[in-house]
C-alpha cells in the first residue's frame, strides 16, 4: 500500500510539474541562458531526490538510482541528435519544437511505466531471462558502437511516416509527435534493460527513468547551439551498454558491487564526454 502510494504522488507530481512547464514555456520564450538554468535545476532536483530514495530504500539503492539516472540521462542526451534531425528534416519552428517535446514526455512516461512493469515482471518470474537480455544488451552497445545512428533512425522514420501521414492526413504536428514517441520507444528497448541490469527494483528503474527524462525540453534547447560538440558520446553509452550486459549475464555467479557499477558509468560517461568536447572544439586561425 505504502509502495502504491508512493507511485500515485509521484507520478501525480510529475504530471503538476510538466503541466507548470508546458504552460509557462507556451506563453514565454525563454533566453538560452534560462534554458541552462532551467537544466540545471532538473538535475539538481534529480540528484536531491536520491535523498528521498536513501530514506525509503537505504545506501545501496540509491547508489542503483543515481546509476540508472546517469546511464538514462546519458542516452537521452545522445538521443537529442536523432531529435534534431527530425525536427530540421519537417521544418519545425522552434516553438513547436518544445511543445512536441513536452507532449512527448508526457507519452514517454506512460509506455516506459508499462515497459518497467512488464519487465520487471518477467525477469522476476523467469529468471533465466537475463541471459538472453544481457546478450541483447552487448549486441545493442555494439550495434550503438558501429552505426551511425542518427542517419540509421531517421531514414527508417522517413519511410513509415510518409505512408501515414498519406493515409491519415495528419497534421505535421501529429506526424512529428507520433515520430517521436516511437523514436522514444525505440530508445527505452535500450535504456530500461540497461538499468534492469542494475536493478530488479521497479521504483527505482520508474524514478530514474522520469527524472531523467523531465528536462529533456530545457536540455535539449539549452545544448542545440552545442549539440555538436557532443557528437562522440554513443562510443562511452556503447562500452556502458556493453558493460551491464555482461554484469547482467554474470549476475547469478558473480556479485558486482553497486558502488563498482556507479564508478564505472560515471568514468566511462565522464571521459567520453571530455574528450568528445576537446575533439569537437573549434580550431583557432592563426
Amino acid at each position: 500500500m505504502q509502495s502504491a502510494m508512493f507511485y500515485i504522488i509521484f507520478s501525480l507530481s510529475v504530471l503538476v510539474i510538466i503541466g507548470l512547464e508546458l504552460l509557462y514555456f507556451h506563453y514565454y520564450k525563454t533566453t538560452h541562458k534560462q534554458n541552462i538554468l532551467w537544466s540545471l535545476f532538473w538535475i539538481a532536483l534529480a540528484l536531491a531526490f536520491g535523498f528521498v530514495i536513501y530514506k525509503m530504500q537505504g545506501r545501496e539503492q540509491t547508489i542503483n538510482y543515481y546509476t540508472g539516472y546517469l546511464i538514462e540521462k546519458s542516452l537521452s542526451l545522445d538521443n537529442l541528435f536523432v531529435f534534431a534531425v527530425i525536427f530540421k528534416t519537417h521544418h519545425i519552428s522552434e516553438k513547436k519544437q518544445k511543445e512536441i517535446l513536452l507532449w512527448g514526455i508526457i507519452g514517454a512516461l506512460v509506455f516506459r511505466g508499462i515497459f518497467i512493469a512488464v519487465g520487471v515482471t518477467l525477469l522476476q518470474k523467469f529468471h533465466w531471462l537475463v541471459y538472453p537480455l544481457g546478450l541483447f544488451l552487448i549486441y545493442a552497445g555494439y550495434h550503438l558502437l558501429k552505426s551511425s545512428h542518427n542517419k540509421e533512425e531517421v531514414k527508417k522514420e522517413q519511410t513509415w511516416a510518409k505512408w501515414l501521414k498519406k493515409k491519415f492526413h495528419l497534421s505535421n504536428f501529429i506526424l512529428v509527435l507520433i515520430i517521436i514517441e516511437v523514436a522514444d520507444l525505440v530508445f527505452a528497448v535500450d535504456s530500461i534493460p540497461a538499468v534492469m541490469a542494475i536493478t530488479l527494483d521497479p521504483l527505482i528503474i520508474y524514478t530514474s527513468n522520469v527524472m531523467a527524462i523531465l528536462g529533456l525540453r530545457a536540455l535539449y534547447s539549452a545544448l542545440m547551439p552545442i549539440l555538436n560538440r557532443f557528437r562522440y558520446i554513443h562510443y562511452g553509452l556503447s562500452i556502458v551498454i556493453i558493460g551491464v550486459g555482461i554484469k547482467m549475464i554474470l549476475s547469478p555467479i558473480v556479485h558486482v558491487p553497486s558502488v563498482a557499477s556507479l564508478l564505472f558509468t560515471v568514468s566511462v560517461i565522464t571521459i567520453t564526454l571530455l574528450l568528445s568536447w576537446k575533439k569537437s572544439k573549434p580550431h583557432r586561425k592563426t
